[in-house]
């Protein structure tokens, strides 16, 4: 976990992934998250540690306000600014905060408590910028007024939760659905607000997050939305009979195994 060099006002970020090895000018790209944590947005939560993201090839760019007078993440002055931290991610180049390019040319995006309320309203103002959303808790913000751009990222969202989550997950998947967009619904069992990071089996949690990721297909002249979806479908036929289920309605549970992480928020 590194600090990352960034000229952006009221905003900060933490870097997770593998490092740039010091005689390599090229910038390889690496699938890339954008993860956001809840509270007062000031750290970089547990659950995201957990990830090692490294290990798996990809990397994590952890945006967090930048003090305590900087605007809440999901505020509209905060929703821009994660908007502006992707387009420098994607389309900067050599001025990227990032040491690796964003490979397929989108980013996943990733928020815990308010941060789901975050990335949630940031998919929504840019969702070309998007490979795929996932809420572990989370609400709709105010001034979010409408889930329809995120029919751009449909089916490759989700929402996960814990019972005492239900009640604003549920209000975020009505709106989904008035919108015409698709999600997966999760509530996670034996899980709370602030422990739901120890419940979460994160093998499952990856494989979804790489059968989501854009990818060329070299073999045919599918594109790469095509590739991607035909990923996501062997993925959900994979996930017969595994201890996390890839699609279930709200009121079932998920069970988590022993490589779960700690803490969500």
């Amino acid at each position: 976990l590194v600090d990352l060099p960034l000229e952006q006002e009221g905003l900060r970020c933490s870097y997770i992934g593998p490092s740039r090895s010091c005689g390599s000018q090229a910038r390889a790209a690496l699938p890339t998250i954008v993860a956001i944590s809840g509270e007062a947005q000031h750290h970089v939560s547990l659950f995201i540690r957990a990830w090692r993201a490294e290990r798996r090839g990809w990397q994590v760019v952890a945006p967090m306000r930048a003090a305590s007078d900087s605007p809440m993440l999901f505020e509209e002055k905060g929703v821009s600014q994660i908007v502006k931290l992707m387009r420098n991610i994607l389309h900067g180049g050599a001025l990227s905060p990032l040491p690796h390019d964003a490979q397929g040319g989108r980013l996943h995006l990733v928020g815990m408590s308010n941060g789901g309320a975050s990335v949630l309203a940031a998919a929504a103002r840019a969702p070309a910028l998007v490979a795929s959303l996932t809420l572990v808790t989370g609400f709709v913000p105010d001034g979010m007024t409408t889930c329809g751009p995120l029919r751009a990222i449909s089916p490759f969202i989700r929402l996960l939760g814990s019972k005492q989550d239900k009640n604003h997950l549920e209000n975020v998947f009505q709106q989904l659905e008035l919108a015409g967009a698709s999600a997966d619904f999760q509530i996670i069992k034996k899980a709370n607000h602030c422990n739901i990071g120890e419940h979460i089996d994160l093998e499952p949690f990856w494989q979804w997050l790489e059968g989501a990721q854009p990818v060329e297909d070299s073999t045919t002249e599918s594109p790469p939305d095509i590739a991607r979806g035909r990923a996501a479908a062997a993925l959900n036929g994979a996930a017969d009979g595994s201890k996390a289920v890839s699609s279930v309605g709200p009121d079932e549970a998920v069970v988590a195994t022993e490589d779960s992480a700690q803490l969500v928020c």
